[in-house]
């Protein structure tokens, strides 16, 4: 296919194939509100003609697809900027496991299984519930005219529960390249913390000390990780453009980015091919880097072989930009807050962190589960709001856990903050 898209014009060209094929079902109540497959495959074709990047996509290769879609990426490419952009070179990668045996022989019914299995643990408690599963068996593959040709096959698994009983609210999520190992548990999680929210009443309004579950605290980095954008770096976007080399946390906040590390988002080589590789964003406060694919990159002149591997493409019908893998927030002294700190609130759950500004790093976060800790006892809180600065959270430390502990893409001991306003 290469071959025929240079004979059409192209200077140097690549081919981005994905396949998924993906199962979801939905549990209501004790029933079967929705069960859905789905299965997609495509090629996402980008090209270059003097120097200028275009970009088209096509399901199949046969007929005159392969054509129209090389003629379309070379036409969009004279709306694209100048640059010494490259594609990836070589096919030497790092080796790492993406596939687990029992996802990637699953279909429906065990589906169906692990979903009845989830809703056996909540509806001892309550008959209001609801439970979804999702899983997905994917290829990638990339094939380029600097010589890269290589694929990878994946697994993924989604587990969603909740619990409701009157105004009390539980949940408990999962998601992982692998089968976890006790898929009643997720429903177990989310009734407990069904039976710890009865009676949760709204905390007085005040500055507390603060610390967010690992579900909540992926939505709060996601605010963050805006402003680690290598594009919004070279456009001069936010507030940490210009702060390369600079202190702008708490001295005990690192943060890395690593497709390495086993979390949800592991893979052998980004959405270019450019090898798998640990990015350090943030040590010891100093912000040490930004997030690169290689155009990116090369209109920033930054290096192509040293500043990417951030590549991301949400299908193969979508433009590639740049996105986040595994996320490794480093451990800090302490060993359990519980018993460490005498008085600060939980937060299990929150919602809104799409509204916050990321430019300035302004939010205003509700919070409908969270406990209220006073010298080692809790009790349930929730309909108040988070109101701050993500850039001023992260500078207010007051101390991290050692241990680690995984949910989905984010590998991080537990954050404490001092000072958090609640409204």
């Amino acid at each position: 296919m290469l071959g025929k898209i240079l004979s059409y014009g192209a200077d140097s060209a690549e081919l981005f194939f994905q396949s998924d094929k993906g199962i979801s079902i939905e549990i209501v109540n004790g029933s079967i509100k929705s069960a859905e497959s789905n299965i997609s495959s495509g090629y996402g074709l980008r090209v270059v003609k003097i120097k200028r990047i275009g970009f088209s996509s096509l399901e199949h290769e046969h007929g005159g697809n392969l054509k129209t879609a090389t003629e379309n990426a070379i036409k969009l490419s004279q709306l694209s900027k100048q640059s010494d952009f490259s594609f990836v070179s070589g096919s030497k990668f790092p080796r790492i496991r993406t596939v687990d045996k029992t996802l990637s022989g699953a279909g429906e019914n065990d589906a169906k299984d692990w979903a009845y299995s989830v809703a056996a643990q909540i509806k001892k408690h309550t008959k209001t519930y609801r439970v979804i599963v999702s899983f997905s068996n994917s290829e990638t593959g990339i094939e380029n005219s600097e010589g890269f040709n290589s694929s990878y096959p994946s697994t993924n698994l989604s587990i969603y529960a909740e619990a409701m009983k009157g105004k009390s609210f539980g949940f408990s999520h999962f998601s992982s390249q692998f089968m976890q190992d006790s898929i009643e548990e997720i429903g177990a999680i989310a009734s407990r913390m069904l039976k710890s929210m009865t009676n949760a009443k709204k905390p007085e309004s005040g500055n507390y000390t603060v610390v967010f579950s690992q579900f909540a605290m992926k939505s709060v980095l996601g605010i963050l990780l805006q402003s680690f954008s290598g594009d919004w770096k070279r456009k001069g976007i936010g507030i940490l453009a210009d702060k390369i080399q600079r202190k702008v946390f708490s001295d005990s906040f690192s943060l890395s980015d690593s497709p390495l590390s086993s979390g949800s988002a592991s893979f052998p080589f980004d959405d270019e091919g450019t090898p798998a590789r640990e990015t350090k964003l943030i040590e010891k406060g100093v912000v040490l880097s930004f997030m690169y694919d290689r155009a990116t990159a090369a209109l920033d002149g930054a290096s192509n072989t040293h500043a990417c591997g951030s590549c991301s493409r949400s299908s193969y019908s979508s433009r590639p930009g740049i996105g986040y893998s595994n996320l490794i927030i480093g451990p800090g002294n302490y060993n359990d807050f519980e018993k460490e700190l005498d008085n600060f609130i939980l937060v299990e759950s929150l919602h809104g962190a799409h509204t916050a500004n990321a430019l300035t790093g302004d939010f205003s976060l509700e919070v409908p589960v969270a406990f209220h800790f006073r010298k080692g006892k809790s009790s349930p809180v929730r309909g108040f709001m988070l109101s701050g600065n993500i850039f001023k959270l992260f500078n207010s430390i007051l101390g991290i856990e050692k241990e680690f502990m995984t949910y989905d893409n984010l590998i991080s001991p537990r954050i404490a903050f001092s000072e958090v306003n609640i409204i």
